[in-house]
Protein backbone atom coordinates (compact mmCIF):
# COMPACT_ATOMS: atom_id res chain seq x y z
CA UNK A 1 0.00 0.00 0.00
CA UNK A 2 2.63 2.35 0.97
CA UNK A 3 4.70 1.96 -2.21
CA UNK A 4 1.34 2.78 -4.34
CA UNK A 5 0.54 5.66 -1.89
CA UNK A 6 4.05 6.76 -2.96
CA UNK A 7 4.23 6.25 -6.87
CA UNK A 8 0.75 8.39 -6.57
CA UNK A 9 2.32 10.98 -5.02
CA UNK A 10 5.26 10.63 -7.25
CA UNK A 11 2.52 10.95 -10.15
CA UNK A 12 0.99 14.23 -8.43
CA UNK A 13 4.15 15.63 -8.12
CA UNK A 14 7.11 14.59 -9.60
CA UNK A 15 6.80 13.40 -13.43
CA UNK A 16 2.97 14.69 -13.77
CA UNK A 17 3.40 17.74 -15.38
CA UNK A 18 4.51 16.47 -18.51
CA UNK A 19 3.01 19.23 -20.68
CA UNK A 20 5.11 20.93 -23.70
CA UNK A 21 5.46 24.26 -21.82
CA UNK A 22 7.39 23.17 -19.00
CA UNK A 23 10.13 24.45 -18.00
CA UNK A 24 13.14 22.65 -17.26
CA UNK A 25 14.93 23.13 -13.79
CA UNK A 26 14.77 22.49 -10.34
CA UNK A 27 10.81 22.22 -9.06
CA UNK A 28 9.15 21.67 -6.06
CA UNK A 29 6.56 19.86 -5.82
CA UNK A 30 3.44 19.67 -3.11
CA UNK A 31 0.81 17.14 -2.43
CA UNK A 32 -1.76 16.02 -0.02
CA UNK A 33 -2.98 12.62 0.43
CA UNK A 34 -6.70 12.07 2.17
CA UNK A 35 -7.86 8.96 2.46
CA UNK A 36 -11.85 8.98 2.87
CA UNK A 37 -12.03 5.08 3.10
CA UNK A 38 -9.40 2.34 3.53
CA UNK A 39 -5.53 3.52 3.92
CA UNK A 40 -2.62 2.19 5.45
CA UNK A 41 -3.38 0.19 8.53
CA UNK A 42 -1.19 1.24 11.93
CA UNK A 43 -1.91 -0.59 15.17
CA UNK A 44 -3.15 2.58 17.44
CA UNK A 45 -0.52 0.81 19.90
CA UNK A 46 2.25 1.60 17.17
CA UNK A 47 0.71 4.90 15.84
CA UNK A 48 1.11 6.14 19.34
CA UNK A 49 5.12 5.03 19.57
CA UNK A 50 5.23 6.32 15.97
CA UNK A 51 4.40 10.05 17.76
CA UNK A 52 6.29 9.56 20.71
CA UNK A 53 9.20 9.20 18.41
CA UNK A 54 8.37 12.49 16.81
CA UNK A 55 7.12 10.47 13.46
CA UNK A 56 4.50 12.40 11.72
CA UNK A 57 2.89 10.46 8.94
CA UNK A 58 2.15 12.65 5.45
CA UNK A 59 -1.45 11.39 5.18
CA UNK A 60 -3.65 14.58 5.21
CA UNK A 61 -0.30 16.98 5.56
CA UNK A 62 1.17 18.57 2.82
CA UNK A 63 4.38 16.01 1.31
CA UNK A 64 6.79 18.05 -0.46
CA UNK A 65 9.36 16.61 -3.14
CA UNK A 66 12.15 18.40 -5.15
CA UNK A 67 12.61 17.18 -8.82
CA UNK A 68 14.83 17.96 -11.37
CA UNK A 69 13.49 18.52 -15.05
CA UNK A 70 15.74 17.77 -18.13
CA UNK A 71 14.77 19.52 -21.13
CA UNK A 72 14.40 16.39 -22.80
CA UNK A 73 11.54 15.78 -20.31
CA UNK A 74 10.52 19.06 -20.10
CA UNK A 75 9.79 18.48 -24.36
CA UNK A 76 7.73 15.24 -24.19
CA UNK A 77 3.91 15.35 -23.92
CA UNK A 78 3.03 12.17 -22.63
CA UNK A 79 1.58 10.15 -20.02
CA UNK A 80 3.38 10.01 -16.69
CA UNK A 81 4.58 6.50 -16.03
CA UNK A 82 2.44 5.29 -12.96
CA UNK A 83 4.66 2.72 -11.76
CA UNK A 84 6.77 -0.24 -12.46
CA UNK A 85 5.43 -2.41 -14.68
CA UNK A 86 4.70 -5.08 -12.85
CA UNK A 87 2.59 -3.38 -9.89
CA UNK A 88 -0.59 -3.46 -12.82
CA UNK A 89 -1.07 0.67 -12.77
CA UNK A 90 -1.24 2.44 -16.25
CA UNK A 91 -2.23 5.77 -17.35
CA UNK A 92 -4.78 5.62 -20.12
CA UNK A 93 -7.10 8.49 -22.12
CA UNK A 94 -3.87 10.77 -21.59
CA UNK A 95 -5.22 14.05 -23.39
CA UNK A 96 -2.00 16.80 -22.97
CA UNK A 97 -3.37 18.56 -25.81
CA UNK A 98 -5.92 20.92 -23.51
CA UNK A 99 -5.95 22.60 -19.89
CA UNK A 100 -6.64 20.92 -18.17
CA UNK A 101 -4.34 17.42 -19.03
CA UNK A 102 -6.35 14.62 -18.25
CA UNK A 103 -6.39 11.01 -17.69
CA UNK A 104 -7.15 7.46 -15.97
CA UNK A 105 -5.66 5.37 -13.75
CA UNK A 106 -6.33 1.45 -14.05
CA UNK A 107 -4.55 -0.65 -11.82
CA UNK A 108 -5.20 -4.36 -11.69
CA UNK A 109 -2.03 -5.47 -9.96
CA UNK A 110 -2.26 -5.57 -5.95
CA UNK A 111 -4.04 -2.25 -6.04
CA UNK A 112 -7.96 -2.84 -7.95
CA UNK A 113 -9.21 -0.14 -9.20
CA UNK A 114 -9.61 3.24 -11.05
CA UNK A 115 -8.35 7.03 -10.58
CA UNK A 116 -8.84 10.32 -12.43
CA UNK A 117 -6.47 13.06 -13.00
CA UNK A 118 -6.71 16.61 -14.04
CA UNK A 119 -3.72 18.93 -14.26
CA UNK A 120 -4.42 22.98 -14.41
CA UNK A 121 -1.09 24.73 -16.00
CA UNK A 122 -0.72 28.41 -14.43
CA UNK A 123 2.63 28.77 -16.64
CA UNK A 124 5.40 27.55 -17.67
CA UNK A 125 6.04 27.61 -14.27
CA UNK A 126 3.85 26.66 -12.29
CA UNK A 127 0.71 23.80 -12.35
CA UNK A 128 -2.10 22.58 -10.18
CA UNK A 129 -4.44 19.50 -10.17
CA UNK A 130 -6.51 16.78 -8.27
CA UNK A 131 -6.15 13.11 -8.42
CA UNK A 132 -8.56 10.37 -7.32
CA UNK A 133 -8.65 6.69 -6.67
CA UNK A 134 -11.08 4.12 -5.53
CA UNK A 135 -10.47 0.46 -5.05
CA UNK A 136 -9.07 -2.18 -3.59
CA UNK A 137 -6.40 -3.70 -1.83
CA UNK A 138 -4.20 -7.07 -2.08
CA UNK A 139 -6.33 -7.80 1.05
CA UNK A 140 -9.70 -7.18 -0.39
CA UNK A 141 -10.34 -4.08 1.72
CA UNK A 142 -11.51 -1.22 -0.12
CA UNK A 143 -9.46 2.03 -0.27
CA UNK A 144 -10.61 5.68 -1.62
CA UNK A 145 -8.40 8.81 -1.76
CA UNK A 146 -7.66 11.52 -3.31
CA UNK A 147 -4.39 13.72 -4.11
CA UNK A 148 -4.32 18.06 -4.38
CA UNK A 149 -0.86 19.07 -5.41
CA UNK A 150 0.58 21.76 -7.01
CA UNK A 151 4.41 22.66 -8.63
CA UNK A 152 6.37 25.88 -8.88
CA UNK A 153 9.64 25.93 -10.94
CA UNK A 154 12.78 27.12 -8.76
CA UNK A 155 15.57 27.50 -11.09
CA UNK A 156 17.20 26.46 -13.94
CA UNK A 157 20.02 24.81 -11.91
CA UNK A 158 19.04 21.77 -10.81
CA UNK A 159 21.90 21.76 -7.84
CA UNK A 160 22.06 18.28 -6.82
CA UNK A 161 19.09 17.36 -6.95
CA UNK A 162 19.07 13.87 -10.05
CA UNK A 163 16.19 13.46 -12.43
CA UNK A 164 13.76 11.01 -11.74
CA UNK A 165 15.09 7.45 -12.58
CA UNK A 166 12.69 5.76 -15.08
CA UNK A 167 10.46 3.22 -13.39
CA UNK A 168 11.66 -0.81 -14.00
Amino acid sequence: MSRFILALVLIAGVSLAHAQTRKAGLWENTATVNFSQGGPQIPPEQLEKMKQMGIQLPFGRPIVVKACVTPEMAARSEPPRVTREQDGCKMTGFDASANPITGELVCDGDMKGKGSLKVFHDSNTAYKGTMDFAGVDKRGTAVAMDITFSGRWLSDDCGGVAPPAAPK
